[in-house]
């Protein structure tokens, strides 16, 4: 099977599994929210091949970084799009080479920046400041309600065999919009 078809399966087979539950779809974003910079079908890829991986790189990013893969190492396949054309790149976990030290940049929300951000928020939506998790709510249902009729005309997945199918009609809709707020 060439890798380009390949990748097709691991797509076509990923993108079920995380709709398939509600606990399915809240890990794969809390997967996600760490590779924010790859796009989301790329996201369904790497989560796809390791879904424990940390921190992504491309050989030649590493070895830039002053760290080098290490020998057989697996790579995980992505596609990329060069002067038209699909390609595949391979990135490597942090786990997988070997090298200078390189501290994680994962940023940490401190209670005090959260508190600031929920009075700014609140103010410029015109919510009142009940704290941070339930001004994200209010955001999240807000632009749910001012989207999701635009998000369902472009869902275009079957829904036999997920959380969905066996809901009565009107039901998915509840749920889309359920799913949306709270993930």
């Amino acid at each position: 099977m060439r890798k380009d078809e390949k990748l097709r399966t691991i797509y076509e087979t990923i993108a079920p599994y995380i709709t398939r539950t509600g606990n399915n779809w809240r890990d794969y974003l809390t997967f996600g929210a760490r590779f924010f910079k790859h796009s989301f079908d790329n996201m369904l890829l790497i989560y796809a091949q390791n879904p424990d991986v940390t921190m992504l790189a491309t050989t030649k990013q590493w070895n830039q970084a002053g760290r080098y893969v290490n020998s057989g190492a697996k790579g995980i396949a992505v596609c990329e799009y060069e002067n038209a054309r699909l390609t595949i790149k391979y990135l490597f976990d942090i786990s997988q080479t070997n090298g200078r030290a390189i501290k994680p940049t994962d940023w940490q929300l401190t209670e005090n920046t959260k508190s600031e951000i929920s009075k700014r928020l609140a103010f410029s939506h015109g919510f009142e400041d009940g704290g941070f998790p339930d001004l994200l709510h209010h955001l999240a249902a807000e632009a749910v309600s001012d989207h999701y009729e635009a998000y369902l005309q472009d869902l275009s997945v079957d829904i036999d065999g997920n959380l969905f199918s066996e809901l009565p009609e009107g039901g998915f809709e509840a749920q889309f919009v359920d799913l949306l707020t709270t993930a």
